[in-house]
């Protein structure tokens, strides 16, 4: 046998074992890359299985934050009807209010005008006549006053003692009669400078120049009375009236001479 023939034994033995060896190595590296690949995939599912969890943690506080905006959207709904009806009601209270305010105005107008009423029937009835019969004594009193003043001031002595008195009694009672008639709301009418038709009674007329005299009183003749917004009696006073003074004659002639064509001097 040849030396050829011996030594395939040992090359075979040696070729399986390094085909083994390679086997194996292979072996070694696939199941490497399986178990990584395995840990890989592992890692992807417990990615996905966290990015499961967190898209439900989303989806979950999406919804919240839904029902939130939904609650949100409907308080501004009721907001709005309550803004609404608060609006309306205010615009109701307002009118109630000036309805009211001019039912009170115009209570007290009537109130007023049955209470004016009402006095001016009470007065006409009861006390104007009583009024009338008091003007009439005062104005007696006045008349009565007049000569006896002027006999305490033209006498002297015993007589113008005695009648001093007299004459202070007399004017005493014209001022108490005056004031009855003053708490009878009642007023004398007297002191007024100017000539009013409302209130004056002009009696006599006065001619005058100065255009600043027209209409001035010059004398009150009588007091007038008033009560309360309404006259009981005027007041007769003098007055004066302005009056254009007219031009002389002898101006009157001069003036129509000046005026005559030259064809009649001719």
């Amino acid at each position: 046998m040849s030396n050829s023939d011996e030594m395939s034994p040992e090359i075979d033995f040696e070729a399986q074992m390094l085909e083994l060896s390679t086997a194996y190595e292979r072996q070694q590296t696939e199941g490497k890359l399986t178990a990584s690949l395995a840990k890989d995939l592992k890692e992807v599912a417990d990615n996905q299985e966290a990015l499961k969890a967190s898209v439900e943690t989303i989806l979950g506080q999406t919804s919240k934050y839904a029902a939130i905006f939904e609650k949100l959207s409907s308080s501004e709904q009721h907001s709005a009807t309550s803004a609404k009806a608060l609006t309306a009601l205010t615009d109701e209270l307002k009118r109630k209010n000036s309805l009211e305010s001019s039912n009170e105005k115009l209570f007290e107008a009537m109130h007023q005008e049955l209470r004016t009423y009402k006095d001016g029937f009470l007065f006409d009835a009861l006390q104007k006549p009583i009024v009338q019969d008091l003007i009439h004594l005062l104005d007696d009193l006045e008349l009565l006053s007049i000569p006896l003043e002027e006999a305490v001031e033209a006498t002297t002595g015993t007589t113008s003692e005695q009648l001093a008195p007299v004459s202070n009694n007399l004017l005493n009672s014209i001022h108490f009669l005056v004031e009855i008639l003053n708490r009878l709301d009642v007023e004398q009418l007297i002191d007024v400078e100017h000539y009013d038709k409302r209130i004056h009674r002009a009696i006599e007329v006065q001619p005058t120049d100065d255009p600043a005299e027209d209409e001035k009183i010059i004398r009150v003749h009588r007091a007038g009375y008033r009560w309360r917004d309404r006259i009981l009696r005027p007041v007769d006073v003098v007055i004066r009236r302005f009056t254009p003074s007219e031009p002389s004659g002898s101006e009157s002639s001069q003036d129509n001479s000046s005026s005559t064509p030259a064809s009649h001097h001719e």
